[in-house]
């Protein structure tokens, strides 16, 4: 009783499950096992205005993955964002349409699997029993369920991560060139799907060195391994720089959000620039870039860690106390957020609000980060702890890698995830090595441990983060956008109003509000609203150019062209700014100064599709088909998911008789863009010339949804009706479209021949 027994020998308390853990259908428990608590979430997420309707690097990852499930394989950029997520989305879309609900169940259903993997993982390294442990805080680990549930990458990564440092074990125990390659083809995968994991790499050449030299090999042999994993490594980065490069002539490894997020992140005013949410901040710092000349992707990545290296060498102490205060984030239990608040979206669910709350202790991480420090402790200084065995390094060396990769940019709980199931591993040891000391009667041990958890859990719950009114309206601003793309107007207006009255400096919710006034008819008042906002707003060029964009569609074009010049006076290189006074005087018929402004635009930028577009459009104007189509065609190859050029080309192809193309690429633009107007009457139109009346009636009756107040769309609507022998339905359709506006020649001219 007395003598000292080995954590390993614990396990034999779980020598029933033997046969069973040898099992081939093991696995799939496991999975099975983690799962029914992920769609018991699922069901109370479901909830949440969001759910259906995604929002932030959500939304922009499905957009993508639209695009690439239509036809759009290269897209017209280099990425901006690690693409392998987007790509294995897209994949779904393609297998089950693009359903989000079944997205969502994917990322849950591969949680699940790095359950299982985070189990086989402790086994390996360290046993059997503290496996079970880990599983159990994996499958219930708040953050693991609520962020697998989101259309985001971090179920993919944890995934892949979790397979290549199983992997590497087994390579420790059985070392063989394949799962060499293996390893690396997994890390290149991980790496395009997060960009941080390539500072594994170094640690990663350092561990293969020590297993050849515990072999007794020579270097040559670590040299030869480590190629090998690169052999497996660099194809993967390389798919990823040719796209780039064949999209945009630069040479981009993966992703141009490098310089901005390193930047954001070493900043002297860290607190603040962390905070830039994408929307007007965020394109007002975007756009710091172009004010000062570059405009590629490249050149604005370059410009930004340009600018981050500046902050660094010219205040040193200050760039290492920012990693400081960064390291004393990182250990906070408070989930910190990047985007979406998982304190309040997470109330939608009521097992997320067992398994996440923040009431003296932040739960689950600020007692999980605690015991994974204790149990990182014992594996420096207790001998006996998992098996003696190297592995448990392994996963060391994984959590500094990623430690240091978080400290050089900036701190936040979807960016820590990717440690936690590694983390979780080591807080499942330090409670087994605890439960056995107490067991054991070790006072010694369990006074010392346990006084450095208590410590550690203090320190790790001390709060860091100090919530203002803007952090509360951005819960309400999502969900009103959420709300706005459902077409539920009235509860999006509610939400935005909400979201001012907590900030009432808060100008994207002000904008987008009134966005939905002007497109319920409220005309005067979101007008009025705009006006406000450029008044509070006096040197925003951001702010000035989207407004300007949204008068101009409303048909105020002066006051538009009067905030397009000021962009120019703000910011010189503005390619949008060029673009919209060259449709200006486009719409004015002032050929020859619309190109001006035109060709001015694809001098800053030669890939400004938008004001090829343009130019395409006086062209078009001046019955001029043959250049028109060369520039639109011009368009659609840099870009092939814009939807204005899909518009415009088919268009083009209609009259030449070139219906099938024309229907190919509306039918196409539909999927991209579903809710667009202009292209439902435009598909509606072509398949109308097809007699396919019914298809084309349930365009028009759905753009009459989205676009109530738009004439022409009754009108069309009504011809399908005369063309469906719906005499008295047509008549109705065309007194809507008189109603809308009496001007409305077509609709009057119909009726007059109808005997009205």
């Amino acid at each position: 009783m007395g003598r000292r027994k080995n954590l390993q020998q614990t396990g034999k308390i779980w020598s029933w499950s033997g046969n069973f853990l040898n099992n081939a259908g093991f696995p799939f428990f496991l999975i099975v096992i983690a799962l029914i608590p992920r769609l018991f979430s699922l069901f109370g997420m479901s909830q949440s205005p969001i759910f259906s309707f995604p929002v932030i690097d959500s939304q922009i990852y499905h957009q993508k993955a639209i695009e690439i499930v239509s036809g759009d394989l290269m897209g017209s950029n280099t990425f901006w964002q690690a693409p392998l997520y987007s790509y294995f989305l897209g994949l779904i879309y393609s297998v089950f349409g693009i359903k989000v609900i079944i997205a969502r169940i994917i990322g849950l259903i591969l949680g699940a699997i790095s359950c299982y993997l985070v189990f086989s993982l402790a086994e390996k390294t360290i046993g059997r029993t503290i496996a079970w442990i880990a599983f159990a805080i994996s499958a219930l680990y708040g953050p693991f369920i609520f962020f697998e549930s989101e259309l985001l990458a971090s179920a993919l990564l944890n995934f892949l991560v979790l397979l290549s440092l199983i992997v590497m074990t087994k390579y420790q125990q059985s070392p063989g060139k394949f799962k060499v390659i293996a390893v690396g083809l997994l890390l290149g995968l991980a790496q395009i799907t997060h960009g941080l994991i390539i500072v594994f790499l170094p640690f990663v050449y350092g561990w293969l060195d020590y297993i050849s030299r515990r072999q007794g090999e020579k270097l040559i042999r670590t040299f030869k391994n480590f190629g090998l994993l690169l052999v497996g490594f660099f194809p993967v980065i390389l798919l990823t720089t040719i796209h780039n490069y064949a999209v945009d002539k630069e040479v981009v490894a993966v992703s141009s959000n490098f310089g901005a997020n390193f930047y954001l992140g070493n900043h002297p005013s860290y607190d603040s620039t962390t905070t830039i949410r994408p929307g007007l901040e965020w394109d007002e710092f975007i756009g710091e870039a172009s004010v000062n000349g570059f405009q590629t992707p490249e050149q604005a990545s370059d410009f930004f860690a340009s600018r981050a290296v500046r902050n660094i060498t010219s205040d040193l102490p200050g760039f290492m106390g920012l990693l400081a205060k960064k390291f004393y984030l990182l250990l906070s239990g408070e989930e910190i957020k990047r985007n979406l608040d998982i304190y309040y979206f997470k109330t939608y669910s009521y097992l997320l609000n067992i398994l996440i709350w923040k009431s003296v202790l932040y739960f689950p991480s600020g007692l999980i980060l605690p015991l994974s420090l204790c149990g990182i402790l014992l594996a420096f200084f207790n001998k006996g702890f998992a098996r003696g065995r190297f592995d448990i390094w392994l996963l060391l060396l994984f959590i500094i890698s990623q430690v240091i990769a978080i400290l050089l940019f900036f701190v936040s709980t979807r960016y820590r995830l990717v440690i936690m199931p590694v983390a979780i591993i080591f807080a499942a040891g330090a409670i087994w090595q605890l439960y056995y000391w107490i067991k054991e009667k070790n006072q010694s041990q369990v006074i010392l441990y346990g006084s450095i958890f208590v410590v550690l859990l203090i320190f790790c719950n001390i709060p860091r983060i100090e919530s203002t009114p803007r952090d509360e309206a951005e819960n309400y601003f999502y969900e009103a956008q959420a709300l706005a793309a459902s077409h539920d107007y009235k509860a999006a207006i509610d939400r935005y109003s909400a979201a001012i009255e907590l900030d009432p400096y808060f100008m994207m919710a002000r904008y987008d509000q009134a966005i939905v006034q002007y497109r319920i008819g409220q005309t005067q008042l979101a007008l009025k609203v705009l006006d406000r906002i450029v008044e509070l707003n006096p040197n925003s060029f951001v702010i000035h150019l989207i407004v300007g964009s949204t008068l101009l569609d409303a048909g105020r074009t002066e006051k538009a062209r009067e905030l397009f010049e000021r962009v120019l006076e703000l910011n010189p290189n503005s390619v949008e700014a060029y673009i919209n006074l060259g449709h200006i005087y486009r719409i004015q018929k002032e050929y020859d100064r619309a190109m001006e402004y035109l060709r001015r635009a694809t001098e800053l930028n030669p890939r400004a599709y938008k004001a090829y577009n343009q130019i395409g459009a006086v062209y078009f104007d001046q019955k001029k088909m043959q250049e028109a189509e060369k520039y639109f065609t011009k368009a659609y190859e840099i870009n092939r998911s814009y939807i204005s050029v899909m518009n415009n080309l088919a268009t083009v192809y209609a009259p030449t008789g070139r219906m099938d193309k024309a229907e190919k690429i509306l039918k196409r633009a539909k999927v991209l863009a579903p809710d667009d107007p202009d292209v439902l009457i435009n598909y509606g139109t072509v398949i109308m010339q097809g007699e396919e009346f019914e298809e084309a009636l349930d365009c028009f009756d759905y753009a009459s949804e989205i676009a109530p107040r738009r004439p022409e769309i009754q009108h069309l609507r009504g011809l399908v009706f005369l063309r469906l022998h719906k005499r008295a339905e047509a008549i109705d359709a065309f007194k809507t479209a008189l109603k809308i506006n009496p001007k409305f020649e077509p609709a009057g001219q119909v009726l007059k021949e109808l005997g009205f």
